[in-house]
Parts: C-alpha cells; structure tokens; sequence
C-alpha cells in the first residue's frame, strides 16, 4: 500500500470502505488506485481507508499529518477548512 507515495502497512483489523460506505478485504483492493481518507494508528499503522466520491474528491483534503494537524474539520458538513 502507498500513501501519498510512500510505503505504509494495514494495522491488524483495519476496515477498508469503498465509495458507497461498505466494507471491504483489502485482496479486493489490490493494483488499483484510489483517492482516500485514513486514519493510522499509535505505530503509524493504517487502521481506516474510505475510498473518497467524485464529489469529495474535488473537496479541499490535507495532503500531509501536518496539513491535517494545522487544518480543522468541520463534521457535520464533512469538510475541511484551512487556518
């Protein structure tokens, strides 16, 4: 698995989620590419994937953690904003 070009590892028991919300096995996934949100672990394991909609892809997404540290997330409207 690559993120943002570099090379990461699933966290045992991760959930992978594919445009409609649901889940699925990470073999399924394989040699395809995608544009996702995810949450790692205190290793730095990858422990969430969702796999993003055309409509969130064209969103404003942080590229890096410390993006994602700086910028604030606003759930209910399911977007980010940056400083």
């Amino acid at each position: 698995m690559l993120l943002n070009g570099k090379p990461a590892r699933l966290a045992p028991g991760a959930r992978l989620r594919d445009t409609n919300n649901l889940v699925q096995v990470s073999g399924a996934l394989i040699g395809q590419r995608f544009m996702a949100h995810y949450t790692v672990d205190t290793l730095g394991l990858v422990k969430d994937v969702w796999v993003l909609r055309a409509e969130e892809k064209t969103g404003l997404w942080p590229k890096t953690a410390d993006e994602a540290a700086r910028w604030s997330f606003d759930p209910a409207a399911q977007a980010w904003t940056k400083p």
